[in-house]
């Protein structure tokens, strides 16, 4: 018997099917690895970011504080008295905000010395010859430069202000190297964030609900009830006879000078003012700021912002 064979054609290679294929798989684990150190390089930028406004948040406070205890062995100004209706203790709470807004400018405009150009705190409540060397020094600073007014302003004059305030004896610029940089290139550095964005800088925010929130002390004692740090006994929210400051209209709006010079002093039903606290803020991966009040000026945005008050709880 004679056995016929079947010619079987030999395979030379892959088929256009099989060789897509592979290129799908391929590239669906590219895209995964990318994608895990796109995740991986965002988590690090987030964490440094954190890291570093924590250590900001942490010179912030020192300085604030040392502020806060040298105005409170100071004699409040004529104006600044004159504001509070001559009650001494609402003429201390309003002296320790005037003492606050010069040493931690948030722009430009309030290291003006001509009142003439511009009306600030410093100008209405501080008498020439009673200025702080490093009020002094940031006009210096600022005269010296070219500076552009813009977004860029809160961060550049909190940069100044840790810089020359060093409460603590520690040189931001040897703790935060790496987070100084002129942005906008008007000649005066800014504290930036991870993102290469420079960072807000609010001194009294107020009305916002996550700072509410974190009010350590509201509830807790007579005193914290009234929420601002600075005004322990509520004397900007008193409102009754015969001084009257909070509700005066004639002759004259106290309360309506004071929150177009500082900032508002609402309250609630239960007397519970805004807590006021200073605040260093990043916008986050998106650069959208979230924050309410004066914390923004659309109230809208990310909620991956980065909060000092957050971090620290305070």
């Amino acid at each position: 018997m004679i056995r016929t064979e079947r010619n079987c054609p030999r395979r030379e290679g892959f088929t256009l099917v099989e060789l897509l294929v592979v290129i799908a798989i391929i590239a669906v684990l590219a895209s995964m690895v990318i994608l895990g150190v796109f995740a991986m390089i965002g988590n690090r930028t987030k964490s440094n970011t954190e890291a570093n406004v924590r250590v900001l948040h942490k010179m912030l406070q020192t300085r604030w504080a040392a502020v806060i205890a040298d105005a409170k062995k100071e004699t409040p100004s004529p104006a600044a008295q004159s504001l509070a209706a001559f009650d001494l203790e609402r003429a201390r709470a309003i002296w320790i905000k005037v003492r606050l807004a010069e040493a931690f400018p948030i722009s430009f405009s309030e290291l003006e010395s001509d009142p003439k150009k511009v009306v600030n705190i410093v100008n209405t409540y501080i008498p020439a010859n009673k200025l702080k060397p490093h009020f002094t020094k940031y006009r210096t600073t600022i005269t010296a430069y070219p500076a552009v007014p813009g977004p860029t302003e809160s961060s550049a004059c909190l940069l100044m202000a840790l810089r020359t305030l060093q409460a603590d004896g520690l040189a931001i610029d040897d703790q935060m190297k790496n987070a100084v940089v002129d942005t906008d290139g008007d000649g005066i550095p800014e504290l930036i964030d991870g993102w290469g964005r420079p960072l807000a800088f609010f001194r009294f925010p107020w009305n916002d609900s996550a700072l509410q929130a974190a009010n350590p002390t509201a509830g807790n004692s007579a005193a914290g009830k009234y929420s601002d740090p600075t005004d322990p006994f509520g004397k900007l929210l008193d409102n009754k006879q015969p001084s009257n400051w909070y509700k005066t209209t004639s002759p004259v709006n106290f309360r309506a000078i004071f929150e177009s010079t500082f900032h508002p002093i609402m309250v609630t039903a239960t007397n519970n003012a805004y807590y006021t606290t200073p605040v260093i803020a990043s916008a986050g991966k998106d650069g959208l700021m979230m924050l309410n009040g004066d914390l923004s000026s659309t109230g809208t945005g990310s909620a991956d912002n980065i909060l000092s008050f957050q971090l620290r709880g305070d």
